[in-house]
């Protein structure tokens, strides 16, 4: 099971969450929802290479698969969230400086 401890160790290093935190259900420590949503995100990097849900679920001690296949789609939902919120920022952002403003490194300048 390398590739799931490297998939473990990587959101591990993205996330500051310990690898335990993440490959056990134990949230002792954990007042958050984080140790979850950096286990879906090993969920999905296992997805992305090819793991069926059934694979997964028993490399994270026999979970049922339905449960790996809720927790790629919240992070699905979570991250596209996030991207339109980005957009909509950048829209934003845009509507101003096509109304004649700047924007510099610094901060925004009028023009």
């Amino acid at each position: 099971m390398n590739i799931v401890r490297n998939a473990i160790a990587q959101v591990s290093i993205e996330t500051g969450i310990a690898p335990e935190s993440i490959r056990h259900r134990s949230y002792r420590g954990h007042r958050t929802k984080m140790p979850v949503v950096a286990r879906w995100r090993v969920w999905k990097r296992l997805r992305d290479l090819g793991w069926s849900y059934p694979r997964i679920a028993m490399a994270f001690d026999g979970l049922h698969h339905t449960t790996i296949l809720h927790g790629v789609r919240r992070l699905d939902e979570i991250e596209g969230e996030a991207r339109r919120a980005r957009c909509a920022e950048a829209d934003a952002l845009f509507a101003v400086s096509a109304s004649g403003r700047q924007f510099v490194d610094h901060g925004m300048v009028g023009a």
